[in-house]
């Protein structure tokens, strides 16, 4: 269901993990707003038009501007945190920042805890 709709242009469906599971190639281009685009080890997508295709979809999906002045704030995390390497990577709070080490460790324990 969730497909279909996607490839309709009903929902953005954006795949980051396990695309081959569900039968999706990365980097490959579907129809409608399907995306199962590049990422590097820690989740994130690759630069290029089709994460710049997947932000436009996205923002247009959620009524939010998308012209390109307002990408470069989408930019590559170890650019805009000035991290100094993807090892350095932490989870984003909603607002956009990096959780500090204590808060990734109670989601940790959440997420054990609710997984049995």
């Amino acid at each position: 269901m969730l497909f279909p709709e996607a490839e309709r242009g009903e929902r953005v469906v954006v795949c980051l993990r396990k695309s081959r599971a569900w039968g999706l190639t990365r980097g490959r281009t579907y129809p409608g707003t399907l995306f199962a685009p590049y990422v590097n080890a820690a989740g994130y997508m690759n630069k290029g038009s089709q994460r710049n295709a997947i932000i436009r979809a996205a923002r247009s999906a959620l009524s939010l501007p998308h012209d390109e002045a307002l990408m470069s704030d989408v930019g590559d995390p170890v650019e805009r945190f000035g991290w100094s390497s993807m090892d350095d990577i932490r989870p984003l709070k909603p607002d956009g920042t990096p959780m500090n080490a204590e808060e990734v460790q109670a989601i940790k324990r959440h997420h054990e805890e609710n997984s049995r």
